[in-house]
């Protein structure tokens, strides 16, 4: 055994069961809030352990994690989205990490499609996600739905094709 770097977790999850465990989370974040924080950081723990390329990952990963929170902060300044705080709520923060970390590893069949299908999937996925958050008393919009979605699309439309881009760069450098 290496002890430079030795298995935390010998046997890797599949893509799919991440993307698995990552729905899990967002309906445990979603619906229970503050609540699910613990569990949920034991999956995305989990998640990282299991993972046994994660280090070429991080960049993509702390990137769409830090770009995902920064946008859903500027809209909550400017009233698109509103919580109980001024700030963010911890759920969602835990929300972001858990997406961040799915992009490059459950949602990776999405990075070899053209850009136009990841933006398509990113305003279907993005407003899907928003709108049921909304629906589920989790988030509400400062405007009206339609206003609020069409913002939601246009972002989205642009930050999956963007993330998946970046991402690949990275990569390959």
């Amino acid at each position: 055994m290496n002890i430079s770097n030795p298995p935390i977790i010998s046997t890797p999850l599949p893509a799919w069961l991440d993307l698995v465990l990552f729905k899990l989370s967002w309906i445990a974040l979603v619906v229970f809030q503050s609540e699910a924080l613990l569990p949920v950081l034991s999956i995305i723990v989990l998640r990282a352990l299991t993972w046994r390329e994660i280090s070429r990952f991080i960049p993509i990963i702390a990137l769409t994690f830090i770009a995902g929170l920064i946008m859903d902060l500027i809209l909550t300044l400017v009233g698109v989205f509103v919580f109980p705080s001024a700030f963010l709520p911890t759920w969602l923060i835990f929300l972001w990490l858990s997406f961040a970390m799915t992009l490059p590893r459950g949602f990776l069949f999405v990075s070899r499609w053209h850009w136009l299908g990841q933006s398509a999937i990113g305003v279907v996925a993005g407003c899907v996600g928003y709108f049921a958050g909304y629906l589920l008393n989790a988030v509400s919009f400062g405007f009206s739905l339609a206003f609020t979605l069409l913002i939601i699309a246009l972002l989205w439309a642009a930050f999956v094709p963007l993330m998946y881009k970046i991402n690949k760069a990275l990569l390959n450098r």
